[in-house]
């Protein structure tokens, strides 16, 4: 039986495809992949941890944060575009000419990912690694299901925080912290 390749496309060709707003893609080792939706819970959880964060650092001066609407550039041949849940880009790193008019080619400080229903466990480490391996500072996945977070440094260790344990943003966010708990206390 013969296998058929699939066509590796770069960065470049995947920006110029054609846009699809009802579809999220993201480029994984070259080859175009959708992302499923992610439920009202996910994108109001995914929001609330955005706001929790964003007046830290907005009354920091330390960056910008964004919800998953950025796509950045991790890894080039084959090349990786992945959408995070959340980033953050720390001030120093903000190039002059910001914002860009594709892809992010900027590597964020801290990457969030909220993990849904949708999730393996094998796309969530590989996340993980594509994050590291781009010399991500800190990769927080957080973890509604059991109500905690697992904390990656650049070096791959990690930590899981419980939800009577604080989250603190380290040398990233200086003077951030939050109980894991208050994470995912919505208000309505």
């Amino acid at each position: 039986m013969a296998s058929t390749a699939t066509k590796r496309i770069s960065a470049d060709e995947f920006w110029a495809l054609e846009d699809r707003p009802d579809v999220r893609l993201e480029l994984i080792d070259g080859e175009v992949v959708e992302l499923p939706g992610a439920g009202g819970y996910h994108a109001t959880l995914v929001l609330h941890i955005f706001d929790l964060l964003r007046a830290h650092i907005r009354a920091h001066d330390l960056g910008l944060i964004y919800p998953d609407n950025l796509t950045y550039l991790f890894q080039r041949d084959p090349d990786i575009l992945r959408i995070p849940d959340i980033s953050f880009i720390s001030a120093s790193a903000v190039p002059t000419d910001w914002p860009p008019m594709g892809y992010i080619e900027v590597v964020p400080s801290l990457v969030i990912e909220v993990v849904s229903p949708s999730n393996s466990a094998a796309e969530i480490r590989r996340r993980i690694r594509d994050y590291v391996g781009a010399d991500v500072s800190m990769v927080w996945v957080i973890w509604p299901d059991d109500r905690s977070v697992s904390v990656y440094t650049a070096t791959l260790d990690s930590k899981e925080l419980q939800s009577d344990e604080l989250l603190d943003g380290g040398t990233v966010l200086p003077g951030f912290s939050v109980r894991v708990a208050d994470l995912f206390d919505i208000p309505h």
